[in-house]
């Protein structure tokens, strides 16, 4: 951040992510953005963000080739796409190790989330990046745009959709929105119709094509399965199709090759298998065990199950509401992050600006997991937090945050 103490000619710039953040705690937010000059983040990795990220990786690189070629990506083109994101991630995973796995679980862990990624970026391009193809022009992935949201221009918004799409009869425009979720619960699709993300979206592409031509955001969901304790092995299993199925073994003259199923078997003879670990007869050498399984195991029926959508419309009533409101809270986050540079001064401005909420929901959120700031907030950390060995400081994902001359 710029030095905080000046007050004019300053742009404030802000993210979707910085706005939900402080909703969600005003506290967390300072932490994560702000402390220590660009924020903290833990050390170890979380498990379902570095997962998301890398499954939002892969599609960004196959929606770029889209865009370039103006086809799907060919088979070998598509598995070295996602051979590269998967291995980076397990070697990230082995170097920063993930927040609550064992130590010595971590590579095993690592390698099943990889094959869980692969499953559902195979799935989406099997299933979903067909319709996209079909009915839209990927005109732009992954490009930033800053629009004013108040009169004077003084509080920029920095989008970034997933990608940029035209329809090609329309011609109007929509943004692509790419989620990975660990619930497969209507309620959690509807509920994006009333998200905040989607109102940033709209404002930026509005800015970009004109408020004519911009028509809605195309929302697409990777379902990654349920994961509990199996009592018998001690092992967390994942419970993905994608993943995980069942077997049974050839039984000449009855069977006269193995069985699979994506379903729970109980009967004689069937076991459940890892998918990625598991010998297929009948692979060819240079297919991965998860490429087999998706493209000639699973059913199409079984892999649209793990794939959600919705499109998303928004009001100009709803537009006008949302920038008012955001408006207000990023003038109180403005003044009190310039307030708080003076020493003297943060104790006194973080219990008006930024108060810790300090309530169940620092552990029972909607992820069910403690927020990553807990021991900070609990004093079960003395002194810096980078001293501590559990933090280290966040590299900002926007060139330009905050204030801005």
């Amino acid at each position: 951040m710029n030095d905080a103490t000046k007050t004019t000619d300053l742009k404030w710039r802000f993210s979707r992510s910085h706005s939900e953040d402080f909703k969600k705690c005003p506290c967390y937010y300072w932490l994560r953005y702000h402390e220590q000059g660009t924020g903290l983040q833990p050390k170890r990795l979380s498990l379902g963000l570095s997962k998301g990220s890398c499954v939002h990786a892969i599609q960004q690189t196959v929606l770029t080739f889209v865009r370039d070629e103006h086809r799907i990506p060919p088979p070998d083109s598509l598995r070295n796409f996602i051979n590269a994101h998967t291995d980076a991630f397990v070697q990230a995973a082995k170097e920063r190790m993930f927040e609550g796995v064992e130590d010595n679980d971590t590579e095993r862990e690592a390698l099943r989330q990889a094959a869980l990624i692969e499953g559902m970026i195979r799935a989406w391009v099997k299933i979903r990046l067909p319709f996209i193809v079909a009915n839209y022009d990927v005109v732009a992935v992954e490009e930033e745009r800053e629009v004013a949201v108040d009169e004077e221009g003084q509080i920029i918004l920095m989008d970034r959709p997933d990608a940029e799409l035209q329809h090609k009869e329309s011609k109007l425009y929509a943004a692509l929105e790419l989620k990975t979720t660990s619930t497969d619960r209507e309620q959690y699709f509807d509920s994006w119709r009333y998200a905040t993300q989607t109102m940033g979206h709209i404002l930026a592409m509005e800015a970009k094509y004109g408020e004519q031509k911009v028509g809605h955001i195309l929302m697409e969901f990777m379902f990654s399965g349920t994961h509990r304790l199996d009592k018998l092995s001690g092992q967390t299993i994942y419970y993905s199709p994608l993943v995980r199925g069942f077997a049974l073994p050839e039984d000449p003259p009855l069977r006269p090759k193995e069985t699979f199923s994506s379903a729970y078997k109980s009967g004689k003879g069937w076991r459940p298998i890892d998918v990625w670990e598991y010998s297929f007869g009948d692979k060819p050498e240079w297919m991965t065990p998860v490429e087999y399984w998706v493209e000639h195991v699973l059913d199409n029926e079984t892999v649209q199950q793990q794939l959600f959508t919705r499109e998303i419309f928004r009001s100009d009533t709803e537009m006008q509401e949302w920038k008012e409101k955001v408006l207000s809270q990023q003038r109180r986050i403005q003044v009190g992050a310039q307030s708080a540079q003076d020493p003297a001064l943060k104790k006194q401005v973080m219990n008006w600006a930024f108060p810790g909420n300090k309530d169940e929901s620092c552990y029972q959120n909607k992820y069910f997991r403690a927020c990553e700031f807990l021991p900070i907030c609990y004093r079960q950390i003395a002194g810096d937090p980078l001293e501590s060995g559990l933090y280290e400081k966040r590299e900002p994902h926007h060139d330009q945050e905050f204030l801005v001359e």
